[in-house]
Formats: structure tokens, C-alpha cells, sequence
């Protein structure tokens, strides 16, 4: 965060094992929790991953009935992203439609949420100061040096 108190928000598009895609920016108002920090940032990937995957259906890599895998770290906001999840919050229609956005991407089958563990998540790159050890480890999974690279 910076001094205005708004979250940073970071997403990475992987395919084949490598980034293709990627991005950062800080956000525009001022989240209440984590979770709805981590829904904004989910709409941005959602965003994101729906284009290209239009490029790569028109191109004829990928088929159109193929969900994207969304890697989130939040567990509230991995509920809250499910069919099922939060349906109403009083006075934050902001967060309400990004939710339904997310909801509706999950009921027509183009994304699928999955838990990634906070020390796994790639696009932690791109919204945090990271320490050396831990910059070098992302750095190598990016780059598919050693580690696995299968997070968004």
C-alpha cells in the first residue's frame, strides 16, 4: 500500500509454463479488507485472461469450452467467488458488482478458482517488497528456472 492507503494490484498470465502476460497498478479506491483487495485484483486478472483467451480460441490454440485456472491466496475471497458466495453487502455496490462479475465468469464456466498458497503465488511479485531469497525464488519460477510456473 501506499500512503493513500489504496492496495497495489498484480496479476500474471501463464501458459505453457511461462509468463506471457503480466501487470500491476494501484488501485483506485480504497479496499475495507483483504478479501475485497483480492476480489479487485481477481477482476483484473479475470480481465485479462478472458482477452487472451479469446486471442488464443480465434487462433485456434485453445478451445473455447476450456475454464482458466484463477490462482487465488485468500480463502474469503475464494468463497465469495463461487456461485454460491456472498450475494449482498450494504453500501459497497462497487464490490457487489465485481463480484458478480466474478460469480457469473465461474457460473459460465470460464474460470475455475483455485487455493494457492500465499509463499506460491507468482503475481505476489508485483504488489510486495520481497526479500532476496524469496525474489529469487519467484524470479526462477517465472522464468521456469527450477520451479514450477503454473500460477495466474
Amino acid at each position: 500500500m501506499d500512503l493513500s492507503r489504496k492496495s497495489t494490484y498484480g496479476y500474471v498470465l501463464i501458459l505453457n509454463g511461462g509468463p506471457v502476460a503480466w501487470g500491476s497498478t494501484l488501485g483506485k479506491t480504497v479496499a475495507t479488507s483483504t478479501c475485497e483487495a483480492e476480489i479487485s485484483a481477481a477482476v483484473i486478472a479475470c480481465r485479462e485472461a478472458v482477452h487472451f483467451k479469446g486471442m488464443l480460441v480465434e487462433f485456434g490454440v485453445m478451445s473455447p469450452d476450456s475454464p482458466l485456472q484463477i490462482a487465488e491466496d485468500n480463502s474469503a475471497a475464494l468463497a465469495q467467488a463461487q456461485v454460491h458466495g456472498l450475494r449482498h453487502v450494504r453500501n459497497a455496490k462497487h464490490y457487489e458488482v465485481r463480484l458478480a462479475f466474478l460469480q457469473q465468469l465461474v457460473v459460465d464456466g470460464e474460470v475455475t478458482f483455485l487455493y494457492c498458497p500465499t509463499h506460491l503465488q507468482l503475481a505476489d511479485m508485483f504488489t510486495k517488497c520481497l526479500d532476496e531469497q524469496k525474489f529469487i525464488l519467484m524470479r526462477d519460477a517465472l522464468l521456469c528456472e527450477g520451479a514450477s510456473a503454473t500460477i495466474l
